[in-house]
């Protein structure tokens, strides 16, 4: 059955990763803003895949070092890089096995920024600005590996402390859209 959240329940496992994320971030008294960057991944399950996911796995996090920014080289823009295997007891996840509630992700991945701006370069998030070609080059490395294409990839991303006064406001059309840079 599908869950009511839609898109195959996604939101259910995005939703205990955020709640995560939060609780640490309380835990961290984060007295500046922070931008939380949180990628999932599920992976296809021939042999060829499943023998590579560990080099993936350090290709991604090789990004926290090479990733610099435009003005400054000596500035790495991702503050903070880290990963691990879906371990959720509720049977609500993805797993290599498929199990019939197939709805989450095998890895996620949590990246902190200072600003948007430096997310957007790491991203590429506009490639007729300037951005970073190692992220653009990870993508193409992974994204054939990704169950159903770039299905097998969720992505969110928020700020914390968050502006309450910003939290009802409408998301503007341009940034609900999907990206097409995958």
């Amino acid at each position: 059955t599908q869950s009511t959240w839609g898109l195959n329940g996604r939101f259910h496992a995005m939703a205990n990763v955020l709640m995560l994320l939060l609780w640490t971030s309380c835990l961290l008294s984060l007295s500046t803003s922070t931008i939380f960057h949180v990628v999932s991944f599920r992976f296809q399950t021939d042999d060829e895949t499943r023998a590579l996911i560990s080099s993936f796995l350090k290709a991604y996090q090789h990004l926290a070092d090479v990733v610099v920014a435009p003005d400054n080289p000596q500035r790495k823009l991702i503050t903070s890089f880290k990963y691990g295997q879906q371990r959720s007891t509720e049977q609500m996840s993805f797993d290599p096995k498929r199990t019939p509630l197939d709805r989450s992700t095998e890895y996620s991945f949590i990246l902190t920024f200072d600003s948007f701006e430096d997310r957007d370069y790491y991203a590429a998030v506009d490639i007729t600005k300037p951005h970073s070609v190692d992220h653009l080059e990870f993508k193409k490395l992974v994204g054939p590996y990704l169950d159903g294409g770039y299905d097998g990839c969720f992505i969110t991303d928020f700020e914390w402390p968050a502006d309450v006064a910003q939290v009802d406001q409408e998301v503007p059309v341009a940034a609900a859209q999907p990206l097409v840079h995958w």
